[in-house]
């Protein structure tokens, strides 16, 4: 990370193991402590895997607490950052911050984790989707085999994106920056369902007007 960030012209630089708008990868169940769920009451969400800075890339604002820093480490507090639909959810008349919770799924340890942050909503299944419930760890605690890396640049993407492959080859010859691309294709290929609804709509809409048109000239005539 600290190659990319030397990069000229880079602002900031973060990862994580989901990509919005297109997917979160995983989802996960929930225990919060002191909490006893009703047998059919909904507690999934997204588990996101985060570095520190990501946040920050995304530009997605921290609504209460803090986000992840290079002090969470694997030998540190277990922590966790939830999203604010999550936690309006959870905790409709008091603060998330300072509870705790624990993921239950594989690829995270059962361990109670204290909330010290709140993030408002990353929509990762499209942007017609509504604010996502979602739970943010270390990926220092959390560590997968691969990661997305998100690159916050005034520089154009094409001079910007040999100088990141370079980068990653210089960390470890192993490592390879697959894909590397814009966040706004990603954001108009997520959007081009919708787009072609709203044409093929406009299309029918001005073949009736047409017809519409032909049969009252017929009348007239």
């Amino acid at each position: 990370m600290k190659s990319l960030r030397s990069l000229p012209g880079v602002s900031s630089v973060g990862a994580g193991s989901a990509l919005p708008p297109r997917t979160a990868q995983r989802g996960t169940q929930f225990d919060i402590a002191g909490r006893t769920f009703a047998e059919k009451e909904d507690r999934s969400a997204y588990f996101v895997a985060a570095t520190p800075g990501l946040f920050a890339t995304l530009r997605t604002r921290v609504v209460e607490g803090r986000e992840f820093s290079d002090t969470d480490r694997a030998d540190a507090p277990r922590v966790a950052i939830v999203s604010q639909s999550l936690a309006r959810r959870l905790f409709p008349d008091a603060t998330a911050l300072g509870r705790r919770l624990r993921v239950l799924n594989p690829d995270d340890k059962p361990d109670w984790r204290e909330i010290v942050g709140i993030v408002q909503d990353v929509r990762y299944s499209g942007l017609e989707d509504p604010g996502e419930n979602a739970i943010y760890t270390p990926f220092a605690q959390t560590p997968f085999m691969w990661a997305y890396v998100f690159v916050r640049s005034g520089a154009p993407a094409s001079t910007l994106a040999p100088s990141i492959a370079d980068a990653v080859r210089r960390v470890h010859p192993a490592l390879v920056a697959a894909d590397v691309r814009p966040m706004e294709g990603l954001v108009s290929a997520s959007v081009a369902g919708s787009r072609f609804q709203a044409a093929l709509l406009s299309s029918f809409a001005v073949l009736a007007l047409l017809l519409s048109a032909l049969g009252l000239y017929g009348l007239v005539s």
